[in-house]
């Protein structure tokens, strides 16, 4: 909990989110992530957080179902495409039926494909599958809407689900608290009253502003997932496999490291510079000497194939790597990306991604 009273706008409220968050992520609670913000006001928020995790930002779209006769007055949601998830005791209390909303949910299921095209653009939903699904809203009044989000990414098989927002009622945390891993909020005043009230500045934000938060506007390059710059096939070895023999495979495969795969799980990965510092410098012979041996063990960094490029990057920066394998769910290594494909996507014209691309000395 922060001690303060209110936030200056959506951005600040962001970096204060994102403050907490890699605390818990530092400590191990928040493996894999991916932050998933709720557009239109989340995404501001999202953005901050997903920065200072290193992880990919996407969007997750969910609708109000309102009142016909008060559209402010929620009764319901819907997300993705499952069923609408209504309110009980606001229907008791407005003495609607589900029939009677018909017609809002079908006018709100329209809204909401329109925004995930706009928005999404084409691209595909993040794989969420064994990972860490982080939904960020700017604020939890009722929970109706986020209650709705995270049944919707619950389908969808994450490891974990954590809700965060920066300020909300303590009725909604609680709701949530029955529905998500873990329920993450840094002010919940009361009496509440409002989102709005806990920000100086609480402007309301346009499908543009979205689209700028999120890199894909205008002329603003397109977010790259690593399934379309990695290279697929990695070379593997098991790690009872001799150094001299890895050695020759890198120089077969003209490339700098191999991964250690053991029953098609992966082990551990082996780089030329191991072979230097831990095997030549060390006068141990190479063909004595096993990979698993030398290899780089778990934890490895790695990447999945729905991870983005920028998130690529980030871990790079982080932990002072050059070279990322990526694994699909479960662990099986599908590929690998290197500091020089990510040039030749990002910055194809500067000098790195020309030594990426030119031909090796033979």
């Amino acid at each position: 909990m922060t001690t303060r009273t209110r936030f200056h706008d959506r951005a600040h409220a962001g970096r204060e989110l994102a403050g907490h968050l890699r605390i818990l992520q530092e400590k191990g609670l928040l493996p894999h992530p991916v932050v998933l913000a709720l557009p239109r006001g989340g995404v501001t928020v999202a953005r901050e957080v997903a920065q200072a995790l290193g992880a990919p930002l996407d969007v997750f779209v969910v609708r109000k179902i309102g009142a016909p006769f008060h559209e402010e007055f929620a009764v319901g949601a819907i997300a993705g495409d499952g069923p609408p998830l209504f309110d009980r005791r606001s229907l008791e209390h407005t003495g609607l039926t589900e029939d009677d909303l018909a017609p809002v949910v079908e006018r709100e299921r329209a809204e909401l494909r329109r925004r995930e095209e706009r928005y999404r653009q084409g691209r595909p939903a993040p794989e969420l599958r064994g990972r860490t699904a982080i939904l960020v809203d700017d604020g939890l009044a009722t929970g109706a809407t986020a209650r709705a989000a995270v049944r919707a990414v619950r389908a969808r098989e994450p490891e974990r689900i954590v809700m965060a927002a920066p300020v909300c009622s303590a009725e909604a945390s609680e709701l949530l608290r029955a529905e998500a891993d873990d329920v993450v909020c840094l002010l919940r005043p009361s009496p509440f009253h409002a989102v709005g009230l806990w920000y100086e500045n609480f402007d309301q934000l346009t499908d543009d502003d979205v689209l700028s938060a999120l890199g894909r506007l205008g002329g603003a390059p397109a977010t790259r997932y690593i399934r379309e710059v990695m290279s697929p096939g990695p070379a593997s070895v098991e790690p009872m496999t001799t150094v001299a023999r890895a050695a020759a495979l890198m120089r077969e495969r003209d490339i700098g490291d191999v991964l250690v795969a053991y029953d098609r799980d992966l082990f551990g990965v082996l780089t030329d510079r191991d072979i230097t510092v831990r095997a030549v410098a060390e006068g141990r012979d190479p063909t004595a000497t096993t990979v698993g041996e030398l290899c780089t063990r778990p934890p490895v960094v790695t990447l999945s194939p729905e991870d983005t490029t920028e998130h690529a990057v980030e871990l790079m920066r982080r932990y002072a790597v050059r070279r990322l394998p990526v694994v699909e769910h479960g662990g099986r290594p599908v590929g690998i990306v290197s500091l020089g494909d990510l040039a030749a996507t990002e910055d194809p014209h500067s000098a790195l991604a020309d030594i990426s691309r030119a031909a090796p000395n033979r």
